[in-house]
């Protein structure tokens, strides 16, 4: 459900162009925010790291297992590349790489938060013991 609610918000309520967008220079929004003190470039990339980060809190529940932090960035990449290619194919929206980059640490982040959530609450329950 959160997949297909992320596919709606980046693809498909989007209005086409009448050919693909891209940006295929890695970090060139880094260089926004930096060079030109770009705080429109610097919301966008922290709200491109938060996209997937629920996501990444979601994984390891689902399959029942731990994820390790390589995995969960591996698994944000693997997403954000499908949406990325997507919105590349039907026109609606910016192929970057860097969208790729921040989704994925936000898929890690989450992966981590959660990680470390359930191990602060094992570490309660032992306590009560």
């Amino acid at each position: 459900m959160y997949l297909w609610t992320v596919l709606e918000s980046t693809v498909f309520t989007r209005i086409p162009y009448a050919q693909p967008q891209y940006e295929l220079h890695l970090f060139w929004s880094w260089k926004a925010v930096f060079l030109h003190h770009d705080r429109e470039m610097l919301k966008e990339n922290i709200l491109n790291c938060l996209l997937l980060l629920p996501y990444g809190c979601l994984v390891p529940v689902t399959l029942g297992r731990k994820i390790g932090w390589k995995e969960g960035l591996l698994i944000g990449f693997g997403t954000s590349s499908v949406i990325e290619t997507l919105q590349l194919i039907t026109c609606r929206g910016l192929f970057e790489f860097d969208d790729i980059v921040h989704n994925g640490l936000g898929c890690m982040l989450g992966v981590l938060l959660i990680s470390w959530f359930c191990q602060k609450n094992i570490n309660i329950h032992e306590g009560e013991n």
